[in-house]
């Protein structure tokens, strides 16, 4: 993925506010939220960090084209050299996902035929094209990394209570409080502790 390129990330749609905070906390600078998508620009090293780190966040991908949800401008955008350019020589796979209800006519298949160059090899692209489709709006996006939340298990703690604090919002409190690796992480209100052994589980002190 290209340093400091155009990102679009898809949040968490069950708190699309609390997402949009926690990948503040990881890039410099702030996002532009358009329903359950952020747009942002992060260095690699920003990029990294969410994937290490991030519970909320879904998927990142870069940006690289947009235009009206329209066939006939979609067709135009698809068939410019730029465009095609892309998949010369390459063996790629496209996706369409949809923030809202699903459009049937907007499907891989409709793409793929509009796309001159390449081949379709959906076991081992060499590119992957993922559109991502808003109530006006299409997002053409490559580079695609999907985040998988990763967390401590709380079925393992034989320790945990019914009070405890939930798994996911201990790892969501750390990234707020921009917590990282080999620096110190305090909770003075540690009660079983689970917020600090997942501190620990990021290389906190």
């Amino acid at each position: 993925m290209i340093d400091m390129a155009e990102l679009i990330a898809v949040l968490n749609a069950q708190d699309i506010e609390l997402s949009k905070a926690e990948l503040e906390s990881f890039i410099q600078g702030k996002c532009t939220l358009k329903e359950r998508l952020a747009f942002f620009k992060a260095s690699k090293q920003e990029i990294d960090l969410i994937k290490k780190q991030s519970v909320l966040i879904k998927l990142i991908a870069e940006k690289k084209f947009e235009t009206k949800l329209n066939e006939e401008k979609i067709i135009n955008l698809i068939q410019q050299k730029e465009f095609q350019n892309l998949f010369k020589e390459k063996k790629y796979s496209v996706q369409v996902s949809f923030i809202r209800e699903n459009i049937a006519w907007l499907n891989p298949v409709f793409i793929a035929n509009l796309i001159d160059q390449g081949t379709v090899d959906l076991a081992k692209p060499n590119v992957k094209l993922r559109l991502i489709v808003q109530e006006k709006k299409v997002y053409f996006c490559f580079n695609e990394i999907k985040i998988k939340a990763n967390f401590i298990d709380e079925k393992k703690l034989s320790f945990r209570s019914s009070t405890s604090l939930k798994a996911i919002l201990s790892r969501t409190i750390i990234n707020l409080s921009q917590a990282r690796k080999n620096k110190s992480f305090l909770d003075c209100f540690c009660g079983s502790g689970i917020t600090l052994i997942d501190a620990c589980a990021i290389g906190c002190k």
